[in-house]
């Protein structure tokens, strides 16, 4: 279960309506409170670490209002209902102080085992990418396969595109190559944004922006990704499941070294 920042603000407020959340006062909570610290507690558990993006001060009062909702459970367990309204070095309660912190966080942020890209200079489309990746390995990690599939296709295209706007003077030259070929090329025509998946593989491999072997991988992970298509699955009795998922992770693996190396 993958529970986001912005789920736990609304849980709050879902269990506090009509409660304005304001720093400057402080709530007063009771025994009868305490399953709703022990929802809050149990969601927030389950946020990312990679989207808790607090400073120094943020955190640690994050990590206060934790734990003071967690010892007052405890108190109330022990010594029955008693009024709370305290977070140790703040002048509002915890409930509140986690709402305020919270409603900062994104909702999406690259995990910190997302790696790489550091090719791209361009430190927002860079980011972006980074999300990505980083839901493309989730999905594969929780075996959805057919997500996972289309994300590393996505990637990958993306990618090539980045590479090939970096060589746009030599995109008519390897498409006339390709062409005397009889490399069907069916979208050569247009600007590279208008291409699908199979142009920038051909046109990629043919300006040696990826290698041989990662091309091969690639033309594989387009025919996965083609049997996502409606019908298509029913048309040919095959389906797109973990060998697929993981052949694409692999063409993803293999453009984003080959990238890396070649810039």
């Amino acid at each position: 279960m993958r529970v986001v920042p912005s789920d736990v603000v609304e849980q709050i407020e879902r269990l506090f309506p009509n409660t304005k959340f304001d720093l400057s006062k402080k709530l007063q909570f009771f025994m009868g409170h305490r399953s709703f610290f022990s929802v809050i507690l149990e969601l927030v558990d389950l946020i990312p670490e990679e989207l808790i993006t607090f400073g120094t001060d943020d955190f640690s009062a994050y990590q206060t209002a934790i734990a003071s909702m967690r010892s007052q459970i405890g108190v109330w367990d022990m010594q029955g209902d008693q009024s709370f309204d305290t977070t140790p070095g703040y002048s509002t309660d915890p409930v509140t102080l986690l709402h305020s912190l919270l409603s900062k966080c994104p909702d999406e942020a690259a995990a910190s085992s997302t790696a790489g890209l550091d090719f791209i200079s361009d430190e927002i489309q860079r980011q972006i990418l980074r999300i990505d990746k980083s839901d493309a390995d989730r999905a594969l990690s929780n075996g959805e396969w057919k997500a996972a599939t289309v994300l590393a296709g996505s990637i990958i295209e993306a990618l090539l595109l980045w590479a090939i706007f970096k060589r746009a003077a030599d995109i008519p030259g390897a498409v006339g190559v390709l062409q005397k070929r009889n490399v069907n090329l069916p979208r050569a025509n247009r600007a590279p944004e208008e291409w699908h998946l199979h142009e920038f593989i051909e046109v990629s491999a043919e300006l040696k922006i990826i290698g041989d072997t990662t091309a091969a991988q690639c033309r594989l992970a387009k025919g996965f990704r083609n049997l996502i298509h409606p019908g298509a699955e029913i048309r040919r009795a095959e389906r797109c499941g973990r060998p697929e998922a993981l052949g694409s992770a692999a063409a993803l693996e293999h453009v984003i070294r080959d990238l890396s190396s070649r810039s």
